[in-house]
């Protein structure tokens, strides 16, 4: 494998091999580890002899539509209770009771969510912006767009969105993102579905500036209880409405974001998102939640409990 190290900032740097640390004293010494890294029990354990303040990061379910071999994973999540990590987040609240359950105790363990950029987001900051040229021709039909930006993985609801999309042709829908092991071969070649590939984080408001309504269309199961998708609060922010699949539990209770729990249901709940989406009361209201659920904040809470 390629050896990177990225200095992000004077004091935060990434690293993908340990023997860049071979020789470095560091007064502050911070290992992270995500669960969803093959990094291996070995390489965690030595951080830990080392003195490093280990942080696990417990972000996604353990499921191989994932990643394909949880060996590793599932090595260092059964050395956790021996060494006691500084602190382990959880993005879900399924996700941080299985952890308090592994651990004994609630202590060290963190419910974390994931947040947004909100500015980046911001509507009222992007109306100016130019259509994107692969988005031109679409936006000329004058439809309603349904975008959807994100992995195209096996955990997409394919047969969900290729039956909306048939029985709607008077809706565009607009996929933006990596095909995840080929998964995005299960969208329908119709009319009305536009899948635009994998696109920059840095232009996903100019594309978004230009929906109607965002969907997060995950299937039943798991995967989808114990995620806290990441463009939950970045649709928000852009002034979308959303609607949800009925797993996605970490999207549930907010306004505007409208939960199906079956076909006919998404198929209502995306009228129900177009219309809000004309008011612009709601595109403020839904900005005004997104600002409440930012990267600084969650930055702080994850400082602060890690200062306790």
């Amino acid at each position: 494998k390629s050896c990177r190290l990225r200095k992000i900032k004077k004091n935060l740097v990434t690293i993908n091999d340990r023997k860049y640390l071979d020789g470095i004293l560091l007064n502050k010494k911070g290992w992270f580890l995500t669960n969803n890294l093959l990094a291996s029990k070995e390489e965690f354990d030595w951080a830990h002899r080392q003195g490093f303040s280990l942080i696990y990061d417990y972000l996604d379910a353990f499921d191989e539509s994932i990643k394909n071999n949880l060996i590793h994973q599932l090595e260092v999540w059964e050395f956790l209770p021996k060494i006691k990590p500084k602190l382990i987040l959880a993005t879900a609240q399924n996700l941080y009771n299985h952890a308090v359950s592994h651990m004994g105790s609630s202590k060290g363990v963190l419910f974390a969510p994931n947040a947004v950029n909100a500015d980046h987001f911001d509507f009222t900051k992007n109306t100016n912006a130019a259509p994107p040229v692969d988005l031109t021709s679409i936006i000329f039909k004058k439809h309603p767009i349904i975008g959807f930006y994100g992995a195209l993985a096996p955990w997409i609801d394919f047969n969900l969105l290729n039956n909306t999309a048939r029985n709607h042709p008077e809706w565009e829908f607009v996929y933006i993102g990596f095909d995840y092991g080929g998964a995005a071969a299960e969208l329908e070649k119709l009319p009305n579905v536009h899948n635009l590939g994998h696109k920059n984080y840095e232009e996903l408001p100019s594309y978004s500036i230009h929906f109607d309504c965002a969907i997060i269309p995950f299937k039943t199961g798991e995967i989808a209880k114990s995620t806290s998708p990441v463009k939950l609060f970045e649709y928000m922010a852009a002034g979308l409405p959303v609607v949800c699949t009925k797993d996605l539990i970490e999207c549930s209770g907010y306004d505007y974001v409208y939960m199906s729990k079956n076909f006919s249901d998404f198929q209502l709940n995306i009228k129900r998102a177009i219309t809000a989406h004309k008011k612009l009361s709601i595109r403020k209201a839904l900005l005004l939640e997104a600002k409440g659920h930012t990267w600084q904040k969650c930055a702080k809470n994850i400082a602060d409990s890690i200062l306790q």
